[in-house]
């Protein structure tokens, strides 16, 4: 996986590629400490996932992550707002192209993945994907309006997640629909 280059490509024949620069699957330990970084004490253990790629255009590189954590029933940890309570199963995208900011404070354009959600099937190219989950915005706002390439604005609000393959498509407010090639 590391070193793969995922191509999307839209109805106009336009490219993005991502390359996947790292991948991180195994057992993290979740501790307590200082804002300082002290570490005091491990809680438990948790199951985790997470694969980063670069999105380029031209010379100019930005990080899309896919991060997954699996927890214990019963763990004991704290999460902040949206998510409440105790989840087993955790997930989110962090995607240079989203049109949304969680607040306005840290410009944080992470997408939590409910999985929850109903899952559809999606045929792209011949292959079908069985677990898609489709993530919106709900924002009609382009981000960065005026960038022009190399970098781009800030205009996809739907992305198409498989639970078994990723980022399987995505679609722009310009009414381009990029699918995995």
């Amino acid at each position: 996986m590391v070193g793969d280059v995922l191509v999307y490509k839209n109805q106009d024949n336009e490219e993005i590629s991502f390359k996947a620069v790292s991948y991180v699957k195994g057992k993290a330990s979740a501790g307590s400490g200082t804002f300082w970084g002290n570490y005091t004490e491990n809680l438990f253990y948790y199951d985790q996932q997470d694969a980063v790629m670069q999105y380029a255009e031209g010379n100019v590189w930005t990080n899309c992550e896919i991060k997954l954590q699996r927890y214990s029933v019963g763990s004991n940890y704290n999460l902040q707002h949206p998510i409440v309570g105790t989840p087993t199963f955790l997930g989110y995208i962090q995607f240079p192209l989203w049109n949304k900011y969680r607040d306005t404070l840290s410009l944080n354009n992470s997408i939590d993945i409910d999985f929850n959600s109903p899952a559809t099937s999606r045929t792209i190219n011949g292959k079908t994907y069985s677990k898609v989950i489709t993530l919106q915005s709900g924002s009609t706002v382009i981000l960065e309006p005026n960038s022009t390439l190399p970098r781009r604005p800030k205009n996809v609000n739907t992305i198409y997640y498989d639970q078994q393959a990723g980022i399987i498509g995505f679609d722009n407010l310009d009414g381009k629909i990029w699918s995995l090639q």
